[in-house]
């Protein structure tokens, strides 16, 4: 034991990141479609790690000052970040469409989204308010394990995932690990 404590740790390679050029970058969006594009368009304007997008709340954009807001992002810290003028059009849209669902969920009695930490218990009515809600809602319900309620999740991370992975084949971008992050 004690000749172990003396030893070298071995040390960890470095890690190149993945970059794609800008004739990539545009083929791997032009690949992808509706909202897997736009969450794209988001993560790469705004330097968002996929978990964040996902997780976005319409309170969290701010169209006038253009600009997102992270909650809670990795190492549980909060920042803000560019909205990019592209797509700004496309995501107002799609509000529309995540506030229609909102409303559809209030009328059919839902609980509403998961608040964070003890949110719920200081605030019980904000789950059920549009500023709460996700900004990509996931199309079907869930039910929460802890408690047993059915509500709305936001998107699941693996769905854009798979449209991402669509993508890069399509965009014949091969031999390199292209992820979600390397969008960032």
């Amino acid at each position: 034991v004690r000749d172990l404590e003396l030893s070298a740790r071995a040390r960890r390679g470095t890690h190149l990141p993945v970059v794609l050029s800008l004739p990539e970058t545009a083929a791997l969006l032009d690949a992808m479609h509706g909202t897997a594009r736009l969450m794209a368009t988001l993560i790469y304007g705004g330097g968002l790690r996929l978990s964040e997008c996902c997780e976005l709340r319409v309170k969290d954009l701010d169209f006038d000052q253009g600009l997102v807001f992270v909650r809670s992002g990795k190492g549980d810290k909060d920042r803000s970040t560019l909205l990019a003028e592209s797509g700004r059009g496309e995501l107002r849209a799609h509000l529309q469409q995540a506030e229609t669902l909102h409303h559809a969920d209030r009328r059919a009695g839902l609980a509403g989204v998961w608040l964070p930490d003890a949110l719920e218990r200081k605030y019980p009515n904000a789950g059920r308010s549009l500023g709460w809600f996700w900004v990509f809602p996931s199309h079907t319900l869930s039910t929460d394990p802890r408690s047993g309620v059915v509500r709305r999740h936001h998107m699941y991370d693996q769905t854009f995932q798979r449209a991402f992975k669509r993508a890069v084949a399509a965009a014949g971008i091969a031999g390199r690990p292209v992820t979600p992050h390397t969008l960032r």
